[in-house]
């Protein structure tokens, strides 16, 4: 009976096996090195891995549910186009003077300048980048708690990025 039993549990294990932790469990300096190779988007994947192990009639299910929960927390694909967007109206601005000075003559309107920097501004305003957010809060002073409004949105930011990287990961890897 006993071995029927551990036959039993051998086999339910190799067909459902325990997920296992992809972090360290004792603290060493191996331990260390390891967590610092982990990849960026160890928590995204490690969703997909556990969804994977579900029951086969679940798998296809828990996958759409983890992606809609990324997807619901990722960072807007809009937003990934503001600072694009901004630096290709400066470039286009940049050229449009350049090629003033080549033509004697001709010029920009005060009107004309100003609405360009207008919506190149508008672009650049749509998302605070990451590391506009980390300067800010490099800026604090020294022994002074760091806002956590601020630490807040950092922490939200990074983790819309990293999901929209995940998503992103994702769709071209069913291509």
């Amino acid at each position: 009976m006993l071995a029927v039993g551990s036959a039993g549990f051998w086999g339910w294990q190799n067909i459902y096996p325990q997920p296992t932790s992809p972090l360290p469990v004792t603290a060493s300096e191996a331990a260390l090195v390891e967590l610092g190779r982990l990849p960026p988007l160890l928590l995204q994947d490690y969703g997909y891995e556990l969804a994977g192990r579900a029951r086969p009639e679940q798998v296809e299910g828990l996958k759409a549910q983890w992606a809609r929960y990324l997807n619901g927390n990722a960072l807007p694909p809009e937003q990934l186009s503001g600072w694009h967007q901004g630096m290709a109206g400066l470039s286009e601005l940049t050229r449009r003077l350049n090629a003033l000075d080549e033509r004697k003559g001709k010029y920009l309107t005060g009107s004309e300048l100003k609405s360009m920097v207008f919506t190149i501004t508008q672009h650049f305003s749509r998302s605070t980048p990451l590391e506009e957010r980390l300067y800010s809060l490099s800026q604090s002073p020294t022994g002074t708690p760091l806002p956590d409004a601020q630490l807040t949105q950092t922490d939200m930011q990074i983790r819309q990025l990293l999901n929209r990287y995940a998503l992103i990961k994702q769709q071209v890897e069913k291509r």
